[in-house]
């Protein structure tokens, strides 16, 4: 920098309160859009006193509505209690992360610093970070010479070979820089990877799915998530993509998969009616140590497939707003490379022909020989209808993830 241009560096003291900012500020906007769905119900009409009502049939009938507004009431303050508990949580939650700053020896910075140049890049302020579950993440202050441009992927490759570190660019960072200083941020890359696949068919005389799903990638994580808005359609479509919608928005502010599931919960039971129901399936695989955790809302029960077995997760409940918190509690397993997840919505089980829905759907996905998740979601699906003689009684998706080390050919 010259000709009087004043050089920006962030200092130890900036990062913390950047980063716990952008993390609560976060965590703001989810309880903002959280209390904006809740409102969005429909206001209740004035009553209506037909002429020929007596005062007794009215008062009678007030009495009533009175009851009626209390136990309204009464549910209200309880739900709000469940939920000022939960926000308690959430605010402990950020209060007790530790963040370890590791900064690097002057002399290994201005090596990397020097690197960097040669290729017409300018790079300050490295540091190596420590955080939750003790994974390392890296930032650095970059910018560009004169009009040369570069990518986050040209930089987490140079970064991995200047410090023998396999390094990935989080999905945060913009995909180029410029002369224009910015901040990015690389993460280690995890153990395993993954593939994603989905089938879907429509309910007979609809064009809208009524079913919703999502996969997320983030914090070294690959989260799925379907949901299921009863009937089907277009309204069932709008209910089942805002219980996706705001389990990604919950999950992208950083909490927990358990805590996503608890909010929507009592979200759901807030502005509980019964046509509204959905239900929500949320499979999260840590990329570290492939682990699965399950969490399920009134979703049917899940298939892992490993090589010479198939598991089956899950356990009845009820949908969101319905089902007791202590109820929605998290299944673990233990997946390997080469494993395939299998979710399903419960449209799949609709005229089923034999008595045991279930037991053939896991001996069909073990005769599955393909080890593509689209493949194998595809199979799934025309072995679904065909069973159901083509007649689609309800919509039904079919969600499918894929495991393997990151150093293994996926074929």
């Amino acid at each position: 920098m010259g000709n009087g241009e004043e050089k920006k560096f962030l200092t130890d003291a900036d990062y913390m309160l950047e980063y716990d900012r952008r993390k609560i500020q976060d965590c703001a906007d989810v309880f903002r859009n959280l209390a904006s769905a809740i409102s969005q119900q429909d206001e209740k009409e004035a009553p209506f006193w037909p002429q020929e009502e007596s005062a007794e049939e009215q008062e009678e009938i007030l009495d009533r509505e009175s009851c009626m507004q209390e136990e309204n009431a009464r549910q209200s303050r309880k739900s709000l209690a469940a939920q000022m508990k939960q926000l308690a949580g959430l605010l402990q939650d950020v209060a007790g992360t530790h963040v370890q700053m590791i900064r690097l020896g002057a002399r290994q910075e201005r090596q990397i610093q020097r690197a960097f140049a040669s290729e017409g890049l300018l790079i300050s302020d490295i540091c190596l970070w420590r955080g939750k579950d003790h994974k390392m993440e890296l930032s650095v202050t970059a910018c560009t010479r004169r009009n040369r441009s570069a990518t986050v992927t040209e930089i987490a490759a140079y970064l991995s070979v200047l410090l023998d570190m396999r390094l990935v660019a989080q999905k945060r960072n913009p995909y180029y820089i410029g002369q224009e200083q910015v901040c990015l941020y690389f993460e280690k890359e995890p153990f395993y990877c993954f593939m994603s696949g989905a089938a879907t068919a429509v309910r007979e005389g609809e064009r809208v799915l009524g079913d919703s799903f999502s996969f997320l990638e983030q914090d070294g994580k690959v989260t799925a998530l379907l949901s299921d808005g009863v009937g089907s359609g277009e309204q069932a479509c709008a209910r089942s993509g805002e219980v996706v919608e705001l389990a990604e928005q919950i999950l992208e502010a950083g909490l927990s998969a358990a805590m996503t599931v608890s909010l929507l919960n009592s979200m759901m039971r807030a502005k509980m009616h019964e046509e509204k129901m959905s239900t929500l399936d949320l499979c999260c695989v840590d990329l570290t140590d492939a682990v699965v955790r399950f969490i399920k809302a009134g979703a049917m029960c899940s298939f892992i497939r490993h090589k010479e077995s198939v598991e089956r997760v899950g356990e009845n409940t009820l949908p969101l707003g319905m089902e007791q918190e202590e109820k929605l509690t998290e299944i673990c397993a233990q997946a390997e490379s080469g494993d395939l997840i299998f979710m399903l919505s419960d449209g799949i089980v609709q005229e089923w022909p034999g008595e045991d829905c279930l037991a053939d759907i896991e001996k069909q996905i073990q005769q599955i020989d393909s080890e593509s998740p689209q493949d194998a979601a595809n199979r799934l699906l025309r072995y679904v209808i065909t069973q159901c003689r083509g007649q689609i009684r309800d919509d039904i998706t079919v969600l499918v993830l894929g495991i393997w080390e990151n150093d293994e050919k996926i074929m």
